[in-house]
């Protein structure tokens, strides 16, 4: 694949991710689980592809307290994801800044 290519793949990653996150913030999703369901199917690819499998993990939680329509879950699944998936990728930003 090459560095220059790897980095690209990488970078392009991150912003998919960062999208993800950003449209599952419950200002924007409102807690609709279709919607949720298909935002954080999205994340887990992604998030596996770069080797943030913890954040996957996560998102499945979510896929399952969405798909089972568990409102309370749901909300606490979906703020741990917003939490993984931020952390993450602060730590990805700042260890880029390293290199």
């Amino acid at each position: 694949m090459g560095v220059l290519r790897a980095e690209e793949m990488i970078c392009q990653v991150l912003v998919d991710l960062a999208t993800c996150l950003a449209n599952l913030s419950p200002r924007r999703s409102g807690l609709d689980a279709d919607y949720i369901l298909a935002e954080a199917r999205a994340v887990i690819p992604l998030a596996e592809k770069v080797g943030m499998l913890g954040l996957a993990r996560v998102a499945e939680s979510v896929v399952e307290c969405a798909g089972r329509r568990e409102a309370a879950a749901l909300a606490a699944t979906l703020a741990r994801l917003q939490r993984v998936g931020d952390r993450s990728l602060l730590d990805i930003w700042d260890f880029t800044d390293l290199a």
